[in-house]
């Protein structure tokens, strides 16, 4: 089998070498969407299929973009058509995720099957240490266990308010069950950061010492920042990409 090459590695690695502050919610609210996304497709495929398996190691990062893919099918599951899924496994893993994404906290436990964590009502340690309430409250409603409590669906969780938050589009799943594009509107928001693509973002000179600081976006929303300093004749350069 070939599969699509990510070279930023998976959720995992990448959430431990960038500090959450860093990355900001606005990116991990459009990663939330892109996984919801493939779940909404999953969930409602014909015949359907659950993944089983969802965690930041099966999730993918492609580059330096916005863009994540959910891989890892392994252990996925076809019903047959007609059949009702029980989705929840899946959604209270997404729960989980969401939580080591807000808190690089590694996943809860190693058991084989998340089934079990669903009927243990385990809830992840790391929601201890997630202070935004939006986002905690986002986390309840996939892993809550009050037997009166009905567990949202991929397409429920696309509707929440929060996760239209800081993106143009915000259509429901129905429209971009297939394929989630949302570069548009995070290359919208760097672009007002960065005016244009080639200015000259700040300057300096004091006459021994000169300071220059330049922004470049390309169309898959990499950005390269440059910063370059003269001091007494010594020229030193360094790009930063992400």
């Amino acid at each position: 089998m070939i599969t699509e090459f990510c070279s930023s590695g998976n959720l995992t690695d990448y959430s431990r070498e960038h500090v959450p502050a860093l990355v900001g919610n606005t990116a991990i609210k459009i990663w939330c969407r892109q996984i919801l996304s493939a779940l909404h497709y999953l969930h409602t495929h014909n015949p359907p299929i659950t993944h089983r398996d969802i965690k930041c190691s099966n999730i993918f990062v492609k580059g330096n973009t916005s863009t994540i893919k959910l891989g890892d099918l392994g252990i996925a599951k076809i019903f047959e058509s007609g059949s009702t899924p029980a989705f929840q496994t899946d959604i209270f893993s997404f729960g989980t995720s969401l939580t080591q994404m807000m808190n690089k906290e590694v996943q809860i436990t190693e058991l084989s099957c998340d089934n079990d964590l669903v009927d243990i009502g385990f809830k992840p340690v790391g929601l201890l240490s997630v202070t935004d309430p939006q986002m905690k409250q986002l986390i309840d409603k996939c892993i809550d266990f009050a037997p009166d409590i009905v567990r949202p669906t991929a397409l429920d969780l696309l509707n929440d308010p929060l996760l239209a938050v800081d993106v143009a589009d915000t259509s429901t799943a129905s429209t971009c069950a297939g394929s989630l594009s949302l570069n548009e509107s995070v290359q919208d928001q760097v672009a007002g950061l960065l005016l244009q693509p080639t200015e000259v973002l700040m300057e300096f000179d004091s006459g021994y010492k000169k300071f220059w600081l330049q922004g470049k976006m390309s169309e898959d929303v990499s950005i390269s920042i440059t910063l370059r300093i003269i001091i007494d004749g010594l020229d030193m350069v360094r790009m930063i990409s992400f």
